[in-house]
């Protein structure tokens, strides 16, 4: 809690409930946040008597109550269990959870949504049917109005609420509506605090609610008696305000919200801030659209309506109308100087999002086949976007920060007919030599874990990698393979290996014992299950003596953990991301150093880009990255061909010796680093060209390298 609120009451941060302070001020204080919410909502409500400390009741006379959930969330779980129990007692389905913002119906005509509105009145939809408030109509989104949601002509629904968007913005009449529940989140209205919603309900429903609680678990303070032989004696208070309650009250962050209704107050209240939000919106939706590539192509579809009230959706394209995924929107904005905070995916909003982008429920589910889950980074599949890009405008929100936005978008993405050249090169091939040698080799025994440097490395001769590379990783009890951005201490696990005995040695600062690994073809492997990577799915199996192993890195690591091999049945025998081998230039990383030292921040190496080959390549343009000219390679005899550049993501900014994140170096690479689709990029996956021979490569540090490059 902020401190000089704390002061406010009399309290000192070591006693946040203030030992000292005046309980009926603080109760008078905090309690008089009900008091603005019933003037939003226009008098609907009449005043609570609250007690902070416990619970919130409401009188009789408007026959609602009231009681605090922690999160929004909990109040939706409340009226879903009533809602199954109410479908136990009567038979089929009587609750709707309408959200006024939210999307799933989508009808073309408007007779379809006459029909849809005469059978939500009629109570005749029945099962999965109506839960929205948006449909989309001849193109264009059209909000349902509010009455059609209450029941005030049909007695065959009992009507619940999300207003935890829509209250923002809105001022809501809940006695109109006839809302038997009504959900809202603080957060969303005020920007603080977290964790703090309002669940309100219908007293007629009470027994509903009653009957729906679960009968073997209660919070403290929600029961009149326990048994402690008797799992099923824990009868529940009478007050169901407190029956409804899971433990204390979150008190600290309650009294903290009169002054986020004080805030509100002091704007004009909920709808003088729509209207300043819509203002932002429609500005930034107008000139959004306004901008286009130098072939006339429109840079940005928007999906918003012109009405929108605070928040504009919309995609990007490429001049010749690919889309450009909104993962490369959103992490490009986060590096910006400021940092801008926009959100990508489908916002919890599939049927809109469906809507949007024109995609069926096969494409849903094709999606989901190919690895796209929700809240994920795989923002293009079969070269369709899986989400859009949503700018957002609150009540801080003015327009030098909307024209920051459109700047950003400008500068990042819009093509002119002076834009340099993309970093992709042609196809025609010339061999030349050139004095490049094989400067540094490293090998990565276990995904995310530190590198070891070698002077000589076979290739193995099945996928074209080098032997040992990538073949491990360490898994949690989810079954996600555990990445040194989200685990910095990886860094610190060190491998070294005996290819005599195919034997991997793992070491760390805090553990004076080693561990031992067998990584022969005698190592014993457990059953073959899916484990996910980098957002992609992959065969892989635990490996070898897996309690000694899971211990060892556990209580390093300070997680469970597993250790897990790589058990694909083709050539990709390895957890790498797109190919066998990465290669990059110590030109590249100097360059990248040149502009790293011109903002001021430390200079990196090559180890930062966690590489298998890298080149130096004495005759390279200091101007260039020489390998994005490379078509291909020959070392010491053995071709290898270029297949991609690298897209880089935040893993670049983590130290490989020690696993601090300084968080300037992708930053650095998005200055001059981005490919025709905007994605950052920097070095190059290779492959081994020939088919697996029976002789035994090796690699050595000194070997001269022929490049075979693209010329336009």
């Amino acid at each position: 809690m902020n401190e000089e609120v704390l002061k406010s009451f009399g309290g000192s941060p070591g006693h946040p409930e203030g030992a000292g302070a005046d309980l009926a001020e603080l109760h008078e204080k905090a309690g008089s946040f009900m008091v603005e919410l019933e003037k939003m909502m226009k008098g609907s409500l009449r005043r609570l008597d609250i007690d902070p400390l416990t619970e919130i009741k409401a009188p009789d006379e408007e026959g609602k109550e009231k009681v605090f959930k922690a999160f929004t969330m909990a109040g939706l779980k409340t009226m879903e269990s009533c809602k199954r129990k109410m479908t136990d007692d009567y038979g089929g389905d009587h609750m709707r959870i309408c959200d006024v913002v939210r999307c799933s119906i989508v009808v073309e005509t408007e007779e379809q949504l006459a029909a849809v509105l005469k059978a939500l009145l009629d109570g005749q939809m029945k099962g999965e049917g109506v839960k929205v408030t948006v449909a989309r109509l001849k193109n264009r989104f059209v909000k349902i109005p509010m009455q059609f949601i209450a029941k005030q002509s049909s007695p065959h629904w009992t009507v619940a609420l999300d207003i935890s968007k829509y209250a923002a913005t809105h001022s809501v009449d809940l006695a109109s509506l006839g809302a038997d529940f009504a959900v809202g989140s603080f957060y969303k209205m005020f920007g603080s605090p977290t964790g703090v919603g309002f669940l309100i309900f219908a007293r007629s429903l009470s027994s509903s609610l009653s009957a729906s609680l679960p009968s073997s678990f209660f919070g403290g303070g929600t029961v009149d008696a326990v048994l402690p032989n008797s799992p099923s004696f824990n009868p529940r208070r009478s007050d169901l305000s407190k029956a409804l309650s899971h433990g204390t009250s979150n008190f600290r962050s309650i009294i903290e919200l009169p002054f986020g209704f004080e805030n509100l107050s002091s704007l004009g209240g909920p709808d003088r801030i729509r209207a300043h939000t819509a203002t932002l919106a429609r500005h930034f939706r107008s000139s959004l659209a306004a901008l286009r590539h130098s072939n006339g192509t429109a840079l940005a579809t928007v999906h918003s309506p012109a009405t929108t009230t605070s928040t504009v959706s919309f995609s990007l394209q490429l001049p010749d109308a690919s889309p450009i995924g909104y993962n490369e929107v959103v992490s490009l904005a986060e590096l910006h100087s400021p940092p801008i905070q926009i959100r990508g995916g489908c916002f919890c909003n599939q049927g809109a999002c469906m809507a949007a982008l024109g995609m069926s429920a096969e494409d849903v589910k094709k999606n989901l086949s190919a690895g796209h889950t929700c809240g994920d980074q795989l923002d293009i599949v079969d070269g369709r976007a899986t989400g859009a890009v949503r700018v957002s405008f609150g009540k801080e929100s003015i327009f030098e920060d909307c024209d920051a936005m459109l700047e950003f978008l400008r500068l990042t993405f819009l093509t002119s007919s002076s834009a340099a050249p993309a970093l992709t090169a042609s196809s025609t091939a010339v061999i030349h030599n050139k004095p490049t040698t094989l400067d540094q080799l490293y090998v990565f025994p276990i995904k995310s874990c530190a590198g070891l440097s070698a002077t000589s490395w076979p290739i193995d001769n099945a996928t074209g990698k080098l032997r040992f590379d990538r073949e491990l990783a360490l898994v949690d009890a989810s079954g996600t393979a555990m990445r040194l951005s989200v685990f910095p201490k990886l860094a610190l696990i060190k491998p070294s290996i005996d290819l005599a005995t195919s034997t991997l040695t793992l070491s760390t600062p805090s553990q004076a014992d080693d561990l031992v690994v067998d990584l022969g073809a005698t190592a014993v492997m457990g059953d073959t299950t899916e484990i996910t990577v980098c957002s992609s799915k992959c065969a892989a199996a635990v490996f070898g003596d897996h309690e000694a192993y899971s211990e060892w890195f556990s209580r390093f690591l300070g997680v469970k953990c597993f250790l897990a091999r790589n058990a694909a049945t083709n050539e990709k025998d390895s957890f790498a991301n797109e190919a066998p081998l990465l290669l990059l230039s110590t030109q590249s990383v100097e360059r990248l150093n040149s502009t790293l030292r011109a903002q001021k921040r430390p200079t990196v190496s090559s180890k930062h880009f966690r590489p298998n080959i890298v080149l130096d390549v004495p005759a390279a343009d200091n101007h260039n990255n020489p390998e994005d000219e490379w078509a291909g390679l020959d070392i010491s005899g053995v071709s290898f061909v270029a297949t991609g550049k690298c897209k880089r993501c935040s893993m670049v900014n983590m130290d490989p010796t020690s696993g601090s994140n300084d968080g300037s170096t992708l930053r650095a690479l998005s200055t001059f680093r981005r490919d025709e689709r905007s994605r950052i990029v920097f070095g190059i996956f290779v492959r081994r060209k020939e088919e697996a021979a029976d002789d035994e490569v090796w690699l050595e540090v000194g070997s001269e390298v022929d490049i075979i490059t693209n010329t336009n």
